[in-house]
């Protein structure tokens, strides 16, 4: 027992040192690099301006926003407004990955007109690296995001689905369009 306790203090000591690395790992490579993406999104889509904090315990990442001073984003900001900036999180996040489709379901809801341009820009911009994939209600979106792709329409594919009657069972058909 007493052997087996001292190699039990052996692999806590490297254990702990493997921890303390991973925290110093996630700082400067992942957090570092997430702030500065994030900086640039919530720029690119006008978030108010924000700070970041990365409070994390046990080994977990965790991402603290905070606006003017010392409130949480949702005391003080609309609900366009708190959706922009989860997106700009979002994008964030989605940019310190390897390239793969990304997928958003109706990502403009609560917005205003102008934040509506600026998200049809972000996204035509993110496609030039990776699949973007995009479903919509808003026509007005839809066709915003399709008019930046006029001149390259290989580029782009938009498809419609449409359901002959409202019945629950009925199937939805799809069009390209």
């Amino acid at each position: 027992i007493d052997r087996a306790n001292i190699q039990l203090a052996r692999f806590q000591g490297i254990l702990r040192s493997l921890t303390d690395k991973s925290k110093v790992a996630s700082t400067v490579l992942l957090n570092r690099d997430f702030e500065k993406l994030f900086q640039d999104e919530c720029k690119a889509l006008r978030v108010p301006p924000m700070v970041l904090q990365f409070p994390g315990r046990d080994a977990q990442t965790v991402r603290k926003k905070i606006v003017a001073g010392d409130h949480k984003p949702s005391t003080i900001l609309s609900e366009g407004e708190q959706k922009v900036t989860a997106l700009a999180d979002f994008l964030a996040e989605v940019t310190l990955k390897p390239p793969a489709p990304v997928v958003f379901d109706d990502p403009i809801n609560s917005l205003d007109y102008i934040r509506i341009n600026e998200v049809v820009q972000r996204l035509a911009t993110l496609s030039v690296s990776r699949q973007v994939i995009v479903f919509t209600h808003n026509i007005w979106f839809a066709t915003a995001l399709l008019s930046k792709f006029e001149k390259q329409l290989t580029e782009c594919s938009y498809f419609d689905v449409r359901r002959e009657d409202s019945s629950a069972e009925a199937v939805g058909f799809v069009t390209k369009s």
